[in-house]
């Protein structure tokens, strides 16, 4: 049965053979020619009894070897490997035994022989064994903190070897390394600094693959950076914003919605209506680490837009009849109409048609788009006055009305009058009444200059009139043109219409209640509106169907005895009625 043992190129060899080997070798003597021919068997094992084809530097293995002889057998080296001969592992076994320790890397040459006896002959086996180097990694510390322009050291745990651990840089632009070993760093620049770690090999270990180490060279400052105020930006125009790091170093822009809006430089360029993200950064330098990025929301609005003074052609609207009315917006985008005053006058589309006399009120509207926002709602009048026989106070609140068009029917109209604080006829002590009559050929034009009056041919907006009535007919009033409001009233308004001191027949267009118009014109605003100013001492409209006068004074209104007043008094008021200072009313003031 063979040795179990694993056979590494036994060589059996022949008598004359082994004579020549083992005299020239060994030194061996005394054999002889019939003796029997035997053979000798190794293997090496390491700790862990495994059979092994190569065996490694600074580490023991084990040789048995053995022959068919049982004599005693003799193991020996050369090469990178030493070998100690422990001898025969029992009494008589044939079984011989050995350590086996690699030296160095290269080859470890094995030899096994036994000296022939009278019976049997001598025999040698060789096996050649590669000698494995030991292997050794690096492992590095804690990455170092450097900044630039500052030092740090770095560190790392070899292998066996016992040679030193060799550092470099891989990013000398970066950092550099210097010292015993390379292990100081000196920062740069700000960047990413990779450090190379080495440790070269011995007889018995193989040099240490290359680690690295990558870690940042910060600046040795920190900055931020700060946003101005938010510019204000409308849809296809431009804004600009403003940002300052606390470095000093200039700030760059960026869009982060480019859909919303756009940047070039500092400017930023309102793209849709939304909200628009302005990104700010600095990305530092030598003395500077990058800032951290922030932001900025500025909302793109969209577009504004105004309606136009809307018209209305005809510009006069007789009862029962039809006016077209038309508006522009600044926006191009179309102007829809509806009736403020349904009771006096409706809308459909464009046609505004009459079915009441009275102060049409016709709103236009445009409501904007992705692009525009909503206009401001404008208002226009288009009034149609029904005058009573008798005498009628009525007002004109816009454009410039021309008398004899209006009142120049005989057969409706006695007389037309209007108060002028002011005028431009020299041979007129003002205050004066102006005068006209379309019963005259001349229109009175005579008989007013024979009795020191103005006379009169047009009416302007924010003046009052009075029109003695033959007969009941309608009238229609300017519809275009600027409307006169309350304020327009109050002094120092030029160039509009401040009040004098004394008696000024008037007309407003926006409506007021008295108290609102007394406020409207006052120089010191009130504390409350429920508060009226007194900027006017009293204010006086007509009622023609009952022939009595409206009355008002802020004085009495504050000590809330106006009513009681107008009741002893008889007139009308105000607040009972509902009445207001339309746009067709004329009435009186007397101003302090």
């Amino acid at each position: 049965m063979r040795s179990p043992l694993i056979d590494f190129s036994l060589q059996t060899l022949s008598t004359r053979v082994i004579l020549t080997l083992i005299t020239c070798v060994f030194g061996l003597s005394n054999v002889y020619a019939d003796q029997i021919s035997q053979q000798v068997f190794v293997s090496v094992y390491d700790s862990n009894n495994v059979a092994v084809s190569s065996i490694s530097a600074n580490t023991q293995f084990y040789v048995i070897a053995s022959s068919i002889s049982s004599l005693p057998i003799y193991i020996n080296t050369t090469g990178s490997c030493s070998v100690q001969n422990l001898g025969d592992i029992g009494s008589g076994s044939g079984v011989y035994f050995a350590v086996l320790s690699g030296t160095s890397i290269g080859s470890c040459n094995l030899f096994a022989s036994v000296k022939g006896d009278i019976y049997h002959d001598s025999a040698i086996t060789s096996l050649t064994l590669p000698v494995i180097g030991l292997s050794q990694t690096i492992t590095f510390g804690t990455a170092p903190t450097i900044v630039a322009g500052g030092i740090g050291t770095v560190s790392a745990t070899g292998g066996a070897s016992g040679n030193p651990v060799i550092f470099s840089s891989n990013t000398p632009n970066i950092c550099t390394t210097s010292g015993q070993n390379g292990n100081g760093v000196a920062g740069i620049t700000p960047g990413a600094c990779i450090i190379a770690a080495n440790q070269a090999g011995t007889t018995s270990y193989y040099a240490a693959p290359q680690v690295t180490q990558s870690f940042s060279i910060t600046a040795s400052q920190n900055q931020t950076i700060s946003f101005g105020s938010a510019p204000f930006i409308f849809v296809g125009n431009i804004g600009t914003v403003s940002a300052t790091s606390t470095s000093g170093l200039p700030v760059s822009y960026s869009s982060l919605t480019p859909s919303i809006c756009t940047v070039f430089g500092s400017s930023v360029t309102g793209i849709t209506p939304g909200s628009c993200t302005i990104a700010a950064d600095q990305s530092g330098n030598f003395n500077y680490n990058a800032a951290v990025q922030v932001t900025q929301s500025i909302t793109i609005n969209k577009l504004g837009q105004a309606i136009d003074v809307i018209s209305f052609s005809p510009s006069t609207l007789t009862l029962g009849g039809i006016t077209t009315v038309t508006g522009i917006s600044s926006s191009g985008l179309a102007v829809t109409f509806s009736s403020a005053t349904p009771g006096i006058c409706t809308v459909s589309g464009n046609t505004v048609t009459s079915i009441a006399a009275g102060t049409c009120t016709i709103a236009a509207d445009q409501a904007g788009n992705t692009i525009y926002s909503a206009a401001m709602q404008v208002t226009q009048n288009i009034c149609l006055l029904n005058l009573v026989p008798g005498w009628n106070l009525v007002g004109n609140s816009s454009a410039q009305l021309f008398v004899s068009n209006a009142f120049g029917n005989p057969s409706n109209v006695s007389t037309v009058w209007k108060w002028e604080n002011t005028g431009n006829n020299a041979n007129i002590t003002y205050p004066a009444w102006a005068f006209y009559t379309p019963t005259l050929a001349d229109g009175g034009q005579a008989y007013a200059a024979s009795k020191g009056y103005d006379f009169l041919t047009t009416i302007n907006g924010g003046e009052g009139f009075w029109v003695n009535a033959i007969a009941a007919f309608s009238a229609s009033m300017p519809s275009e043109g600027l409307e006169v409001f309350s304020a327009y009233f109050k002094y120092g308004a030029n160039p509009f219409f401040p009040l004098p001191s004394g008696w000024s027949l008037i007309s407003v267009g926006d409506n007021p209640t008295p108290r609102i118009f007394a406020n409207a014109i006052a120089l010191t605003q009130t504390v409350s509106p429920a508060v009226a100013a007194t900027s006017l001492t009293t204010l006086w409209a007509w009622d023609s169907s009952s022939t009595n006068w409206y009355f008002y004074a802020p004085s009495l209104d504050n000590a809330g005895t106006l009513t009681n007043y107008i009741t002893s008094k008889g007139y009308l008021d105000f607040t009972a009625k509902g009445k207001t200072l339309d746009p067709t009313t004329g009435f009186w003031v007397n101003h302090p």
